[in-house]
C-alpha cells in the first residue's frame, strides 16, 4: 500500500475526538451555541475523511460501504447541526433582547448566570 494510506488514522483522529466530546453531551448537557460549534467541527471533519476516501479509494481499497456509511453519518450531522444552530441563534437573540430591556430600566428577567441583587438595610 502507498505510503499516503497510513495518514488515514490521523485524517479520523479528529473526528474520533469529537465523537467522543458528543458522547460526554449525555453527561453534562451542552449549550446550543457549543452542541452548534462541535456538530460544526464534525461535518468539517468528516469532509476531510470523505474527500481522502474519495481520493485514495483505489489506492487504499477503501470498501464501497464506509464511504457510504460516512456519508449517511454526515447527513444526520448536518441535520442536527442545523437544529443546534437554529437554537444557538435563537439564544443568542434571546440573550440580546434581555440585554436590551435590562439597559433601558425594563426589569425583566435577570441575565442567564447574573446574580440576583438582595435589597440593601437591615433585615
Amino acid at each position: 500500500m502507498p505510503e499516503s494510506c497510513n495518514e488515514f488514522p490521523k485524517i479520523v483522529a479528529p473526528r474520533l475526538a469529537l465523537i467522543e466530546k458528543l458522547n460526554n453531551f449525555k453527561k453534562k448537557k451542552p449549550t446550543a451555541i457549543e452542541a452548534c460549534k462541535t456538530m460544526t467541527s464534525l461535518i468539517a471533519a468528516d469532509k476531510k475523511i470523505m474527500d481522502w476516501m474519495v481520493a485514495n479509494k483505489d489506492w487504499c481499497q477503501v470498501p464501497d460501504e464506509q464511504l457510504t456509511q460516512l456519508k449517511q453519518a454526515n447527513e444526520q450531522s448536518n441535520e442536527f447541526r442545523g437544529k443546534a444552530c437554529a437554537a444557538a441563534a435563537n439564544q443568542a437573540k434571546q440573550i440580546e433582547q434581555l440585554k436590551r430591556a435590562q439597559a433601558q430600566g425594563g426589569g425583566g428577567q435577570p441575565l442567564p448566570g447574573a446574580g440576583v441583587k438582595l435589597p440593601q438595610g437591615a433585615l
